[in-house]
C-alpha cells in the first residue's frame, strides 16, 4: 500500500510541476510601436515613434502636431535605421511581461505631469495593446520595471 501512496504523490507532483512549466512570464509580439508622448520638457516634446517589426527598425516621419495616433495606420514608418540600432531593441517583441496583458490601455507608474509618458503598443497574436508609461516605474514589479527599462534603449 504505501509504495502506492508513494507513486501517487509522486504522479500528482510531476502533474503540478508540468502545469507551472507552460505559464510564460513573457509574450512575443508581432510588432511593436514605442514613441513619447505628452509633457513639456525634454525628449517626450520632440521625440519620433519607432516600428519594431519584421528584423528590422523603423522611424516615423509623420509630423505630430497633436495626439500621436490611434492605430498603427496613422504613422508612416518609411524611415529604417541601422542594424546596428534594430539590434540593439529586437528582444524587446520577445520580451513583452505577460502581466502587461491585463493592464491594456492603463497607465503604469507614477505620473511626472511636464516629463510625459512612454507610449508603447504590441501586436500579440492579431491583439492589440497599448500601455502609457509614466515616469517614475518604482511602484511596479521588477518585471516591468526592467521591461521598461528596455524599453527606453530605443531613445538613445
Amino acid at each position: 500500500m504505501r509504495p502506492i501512496i508513494i507513486f501517487c504523490l509522486s504522479l500528482s507532483m510531476l502533474a503540478v510541476a508540468s502545469c507551472t512549466k507552460g505559464i510564460k512570464s513573457t509574450i512575443s509580439g508581432d510588432y511593436m510601436i514605442i514613441g513619447q508622448a505628452g509633457g513639456f520638457v525634454g525628449p517626450a516634446a520632440t521625440s519620433k515613434y519607432y516600428l519594431i517589426n519584421n528584423g528590422q527598425l523603423k522611424e516615423d516621419t509623420t509630423v505630430l502636431n497633436t495626439q500621436p495616433p490611434a492605430d498603427i495606420t496613422g504613422f508612416h514608418f518609411t524611415f529604417t535605421l541601422p542594424a546596428s540600432k534594430y539590434d540593439r531593441v529586437k528582444s524587446l517583441l520577445t520580451s513583452v511581461p505577460s502581466e502587461l496583458l491585463s493592464r491594456n490601455g492603463e497607465h503604469i507608474g507614477r505620473l511626472f505631469p511636464d516629463a510625459g509618458y512612454t507610449d508603447v503598443r504590441t501586436s500579440i497574436n492579431g491583439k492589440t495593446y497599448r500601455w502609457y508609461f509614466e515616469g517614475d516605474q518604482s511602484i511596479n514589479s521588477t518585471v516591468v520595471q526592467q521591461f521598461y527599462d528596455s524599453v527606453q534603449v530605443i531613445f538613445q
